[in-house]
């Protein structure tokens, strides 16, 4: 078969698994299982094109009480800011799912020039592309809620090609979208920059990335500490309280007392998805340290964490760590490759193919292999595809349109999303107007009521173990004096609830 032929075949094969990821992602959402992530983000894009960045995100707050801040004061989330222009034009939810496809699908053209370049035989090329663009951790980042962290992703690979083919303008151009995508990428580049400065014909480029790193992480905790008037992030408290109250203790209390994030990071859950981040690459990426070694970061990031959720595959900041490792696979197969070949003084270019082809088959194996692992059938496409069923999905979408689209909402993990674009949202299951300090339900709306009238929708069968009510607390809620039915069915409830006691307001009490 012709180059240009097993060229279109590969660039077919890879745009063919990213569309299928798209349509999952896209099919996910329809059927009213994305959460809270993409809520947020959605809020932050609708906020930031009517409003502007420094209008309060109410869905933020729902990580801790009163924490009404900026949509930039989360992760200094700069990327966000053009993003908001393409939602205000398109306002839906199904713009971010479908943004973060296209970076994964340009992350893997990225990767696909990285392969033309360091491996020569064809064949080779393409079963290496299509075990990359399979790897399971990949996939179950991108069709689960939005994340920043899919701008990162798509510059690590062309970041990448700057700095081996010695494009400025690229290198530069990457590394200012990766630090504009979260601030902790600051951290990630930091380590790459200095893994960078180990090789004399990347030392350059180290020191830029070094210093551009560094100040950019200075700068944003300087902005974030403004932008959170003095707060801190209600996740660092979640993930790493057992250290300290705020970024400065942690750190210290970690050098200190090495051995309580070490004992997280050993766990069961972390040693297990550990093993379902590094089986389909067959510890490829650990022949590279240049790229090995920056993966770790994010990948010590999340299971250093007590909450238990973010020490598993699905944790959004192992988005950076697929990228780093699916780039480390492409340096060691050509290095393999190229070893074997100064090894072989006879038929050196047969050697050197076959052993390209070898190891891509090899990676392709284990990547169908660990799709079992990582992502039973059911959990995939089945599960998708049985959640569309009509009767669930049409008793909730009729529900939802009774809720007019400026009032205030209160909604559960899966609806959240669908109702995140209006100015007063929050999330059900945790801190919100209808909750005290302990979290239980009340009916007294915690400060002043934004509108005359708000709305709770809470979905009644749960998608997974988070159950986000009772039945003792859907009965509880319906004998409040406030609360007005509007609708309830095997899938949702839908109350209207009016303040009784003449403490409402027009103006929100943020």
């Amino acid at each position: 078969m012709c180059q240009p032929t097993m060229g279109m075949l590969s660039c077919a094969i890879s745009s063919g698994i990213v569309c299928f990821l798209a349509y999952t992602a896209i099919l996910r959402h329809s059927t009213f299982a994305s959460g809270y992530d993409l809520a947020t983000h959605s809020q932050f894009c609708w906020l930031i094109s009517h409003y502007g960045f420094l209008e309060p995100s109410t869905i933020l707050s729902s990580a801790a009480p009163n924490f009404y801040v900026s949509p930039l004061a989360d992760h200094f989330s700069v990327v966000l800011m053009p993003l908001a222009i393409i939602y205000g034009l398109i306002p839906s939810p199904l713009t971010l799912v479908i943004a973060q496809a296209i970076c994964a699908w340009l992350f893997i053209i990225g990767i696909a020039h990285i392969i033309h370049k360091r491996l020569s035989n064809q064949l080779a090329r393409t079963v290496a592309l299509a075990a990359l663009s399979l790897y399971p951790p990949l996939h179950f980042q991108v069709r689960n809620d939005f994340h920043t962290d899919a701008f990162i992703i798509l510059a690590i690979p062309w970041l990448w090609v700057g700095i081996t083919e010695q494009r400025h303008w690229l290198f530069f151009l990457s590394l200012l979208l990766a630090l504009s995508a979260k601030e902790t990428c600051a951290l990630v580049m930091l380590v790459f920059g200095m893994a960078l400065l180990a090789k004399r014909q990347y030392r350059k480029f180290g020191v830029w990335m070094c210093s551009a790193s560094i100040a950019w992480l200075f700068a944003s905790q300087i902005l974030l500490h403004m932008l959170r008037n003095g707060k801190p992030q209600p996740a660092t408290v979640w993930y790493y309280g057992y250290l300290g109250n705020n970024l400065m203790e942690i750190t210290l209390n970690a050098i200190c007392h090495p051995s309580k994030p070490l004992r997280l990071l050993f766990s069961e859950d972390a040693l297990l998805s550990a093993a379902q981040m590094l089986l389909p690459l067959l510890l490829l990426p650990i022949i590279r340290p240049l790229l090995f070694v920056p993966s770790l970061v994010p990948f010590v990031q999340a299971f250093i964490s007590r909450w238990q959720p973010t020490r598993n595959i699905i944790y959004q900041g192992m988005m950076q760590c697929s990228g780093l490792l699916i780039l480390g696979c492409v340096e060691a197969i050509g290095f393999i490759a190229d070893t074997v070949k100064k090894g072989c003084k006879d038929n050196e270019a047969k050697a050197h193919n076959f052993c390209e082809f070898a190891v891509a088959c090899w990676l392709l194996f284990s990547a169908l292999l660990s799709w079992q692992l990582c992502f039973p059938h059911q959990l995939y496409l089945r599960r998708e595809v049985k959640l569309a069923n009509i009767t669930r999905v049409q008793a909730i979408r009729e529900a939802l349109n009774l809720i007019p689209e400026d009032a205030p909402v209160i909604a559960s993990w899966h609806l959240l999303p669908h109702l995140a674009n209006r100015r007063f949202a929050w999330l059900f299951e945790w801190h919100n107007p209808l909750r005290n300090e302990r979290l239980e339900l009340t009916p007294k709306w915690r400060g002043k009521m934004p509108h005359d009238e708000a709305y709770i929708a809470i979905e009644l069968v749960p998608l997974d173990a988070w159950k986000p009510i009772t039945p003792q607390q859907l009965d509880e809620m319906k004998r409040w004096r406030e609360i007005e039915t509007l609708v309830e069915n095997e899938y949702i409830a839908l109350f209207r609830y009016r303040c009784t006691t003449g403490h409402s307001g027009k103006e929100h009490n943020g």
